[in-house]
């Protein structure tokens, strides 16, 4: 059995308290996100454990409303031990992840399979980074538990494209342009949605996600494993290609231009001063001011984002359909986008995806450049 470190209280219920074990390897780090987030009136630490082996033992035992959880430990790694816990507990896993390449594709596998959400210790070097780190963390434990009736179980795995041996010949550009935006609960989100798309489709695709720096690239890349269409994080200045999806890179905005014919998209550093980069206010405006055929999807997310550039967005002709609330983590950005315009469609994102699909697919491929 695993070493606990401590059992600060048993498992009956305190005084409505959000109850939260800390599963970390580093000393250091355990001690830090337990001093911010005793700080917090409506949580208690209930334990902790420096390995995989341990986190199971106390979280069976204590039986936490959240569990924030290492990836690499020893004995047994956060990933296995969220395949053992999800089934048997209630308890919302927050992933403590770092943005190295097998960190970052843990991370997303990871919410694929069940994990709440995620934060990025990997940036912290000192004592005014770990409060931002533990105030990152305290605001997901209480989404978390916002969301409590939330359906909690893993999104089935997806098929894994085999290679194709003799892909078409790439088109020119796209014909169209589809906006896919999200943020808490968002990976699993958009796997699903572009589980809906064929080679065939004809607009491009760019997805914002909300996500520390870092992480775009690994996104991009566990996408493009799943997804039967190509995905890869944007790079600036590149011609946009039907049956494409691009992933802004976090800290990153994008704006869009048509020259000769030819959509493409052009990269710059976010303002210090937005509260998200990418932003989907600031992509759905630009887009909003393109002549071609265009649509917009806003998935789960907490907060706003993306409800003013909607009003922009539709009142240029643009449709845009958001994720029902049944289907969402966190239902803050569909609500507040449906709150602002009037939607086209709303439903979980496997059925967004077949709508868009659909809405896009009379449109013809060009394979000219013209």
């Amino acid at each position: 059995m695993g070493t606990v470190v401590n059992d600060r209280h048993t498992e009956e219920p305190t005084g409505g308290k959000i109850r939260v074990l800390i599963v970390d390897d580093s000393t250091f780090v355990r001690r830090a996100l337990i001093r911010v987030l005793r700080a917090a009136d409506d949580v208690e630490i209930v334990g902790e454990a420096r390995d995989g082996m341990a986190a199971i033992d106390a979280a069976r035992r204590l039986k936490p409303d959240v569990m924030t959880l290492d990836l690499q430990m020893p004995k047994l790694g956060g990933l296995d031990v969220l395949r053992v816990l999800r089934d048997e507990l209630p308890t919302r896993i927050i992933m403590v992840s770092s943005f190295t390449r097998e960190g970052a594709e843990e991370t997303f596998q990871a919410l694929e399979e069940g994990a709440f959400d995620f934060v990025d210790k990997t940036r912290v070097r000192n004592r005014v980074d770990f409060i931002n780190l533990g105030q990152d963390l305290l605001a997901k434990i209480r989404l978390a538990m916002g969301q409590a009736t939330a359906e909690s179980s893993a999104i089935p795995p997806a098929r894994v494209n085999p290679p194709q041996s003799a892909p078409a010949p790439p088109a020119r550009t796209a014909r169209g342009l589809l906006i896919v935006g999200a943020s808490t609960g968002g990976p699993p989100a958009v796997r699903r949605f572009l589980n809906a798309f064929s080679p065939s489709f004809p607009a491009a695709i760019v997805i914002v996600q909300h996500m520390p720096p870092g992480f775009s690239e690994g996104f991009a890349r566990r996408l493009n494993q799943m997804a039967p269409i190509i995905v890869s994080e944007a790079v600036d200045g590149e011609v946009l290609l039907p049956a494409h999806a691009y992933v802004v890179p976090s800290g990153m905005e994008a704006d869009f231009a048509v020259e000769d014919g030819v959509l493409r998209m052009f990269l710059r550093e976010g303002d210090a001063d937005e509260k998200h980069r990418p932003s989907l206010d600031h992509t759905l405006t630009r887009a909003a001011v393109l002549d071609v055929p265009r649509l917009a999807v806003v998935l789960t997310g907490m907060g706003a984002d993306g409800a003013e550039g909607a009003v922009q967005f539709v009142s240029s002709g643009g449709d845009i359909a958001v994720q029902d609330a049944d289907s969402c983590v966190i239902h803050g950005m569909p609500r507040a986008v449906a709150n602002r315009v009037e939607v086209a469609f709303e439903a979980p994102p496997d059925e967004l995806g077949e709508w868009a699909s659909r809405v896009m697919a009379g449109l013809t491929v060009d394979r000219s450049g013209s």
